[in-house]
Order: structure tokens, then C-alpha cells, then sequence
């Protein structure tokens, strides 16, 4: 399962592939700054903080469930409309499960949450504002469409390494 607790801070990072949404939340480990993260050579970053994954949460619709990944999804989704009538509220939907199992998992509260970290393929990250909204958490919208994810892990982490996000 994608149950793992590894530890990186207080925001949630989440990405799509198709119905598919993964929810992680980062936490700082050690909670004083020792330093900034680093550039080593032109194209890695040195996180010396360590970061770390303390919650997450993956949910999906019926057709991820019926693949190869189905045992690692928290909750999959038979009706692939989640009972809403468009595909964008179904969307949003599934943005709410995803958040909800992983503030659960990780045992928090949406008001500990620093930053959301999100995007989608819809136009003005539809799913993704209109999902989170009802949490308050603030959010951060995310353009990079397949490197949503590569995107999100790596902002999360450098900001949570760096101070610049609270624990």
C-alpha cells in the first residue's frame, strides 16, 4: 500500500495520471534550519535538512483500479463520475478523498498545512482549486502537466528544507 511514513513538512503535495491522485505531506525531521539547501555540480540540489514523507494517500477511478497498481490505491472509485455529473467535479472529488486519507494518515489538521502544492490538466487547475477549497489550505498552482509530480516533490522539499515553510 501507499501507506509508507517516511518523513518531508506541513504541505501537500498532489498530482493526477488520468482518475489517479497521490497526496503526500512533508515534514522537517529536525525542526532547526542547520542550512540552506545547496547546488552540487549544474543540476542537484543537496537537501541537508532531510526532509521527509510523514503522510500520503493515493485514490483512483475504476479503470486505475482495475490495474496493475490496484492494491496500492487507499480507496478506488467504481463509478468513474464519483456520482457528480461532470468529469471536473469528479475530479475535485477525488482531490477531497485523496487530501482527506492523508491528513488522516498522517494525523493532521488541514489548518497545520504551510502550502498545497497542486496542478492538474484541466484549464486554471479546475479540479485541483474547486477540491481543496473547503480546506482553507492555501494552494499553489502547478503547470507542468506529466512533471506536476517531479515538480511538486521538488518545490515541497526545498521549501520545507529551507525554512521557508513551517513544520
Amino acid at each position: 500500500k501507499l501507506t509508507n511514513k517516511i518523513k518531508i513538512g506541513n504541505f501537500i503535495l498532489r498530482f493526477p495520471i488520468f482518475l489517479f491522485f497521490m497526496v503526500i505531506l512533508f515534514k522537517k525531521i529536525n525542526h532547526r534550519v542547520k542550512s540552506m539547501p545547496k547546488r552540487i555540480g549544474s543540476h542537484t540540489i543537496f537537501l541537508e535538512n532531510k526532509p521527509g514523507i510523514v503522510g500520503n494517500a493515493g485514490v483512483a477511478g475504476k479503470k486505475e483500479g482495475e490495474g496493475p497498481l490496484a492494491a496500492e490505491f487507499d480507496k478506488i472509485f467504481n463509478d468513474e463520475f464519483l456520482g457528480k455529473d461532470t468529469f471536473e467535479k469528479a475530479e475535485s472529488e477525488l482531490v477531497k478523498n485523496a487530501v482527506t486519507i492523508a491528513l488522516s494518515k498522517a494525523d493532521e489538521i488541514p489548518e497545520s498545512i504551510d502550502c498545497c502544492f497542486a496542478g492538474d490538466l484541466l484549464n486554471q487547475c479546475i479540479g485541483s482549486s474547486f477540491g481543496l477549497r473547503e480546506f482553507g489550505i492555501p494552494f499553489s498552482g502547478l503547470y507542468g502537466a506529466c512533471s506536476t509530480m517531479a515538480l511538486s516533490l521538488a518545490l515541497g522539499a526545498t521549501l520545507v528544507d529551507s525554512g521557508a515553510l513551517k513544520t
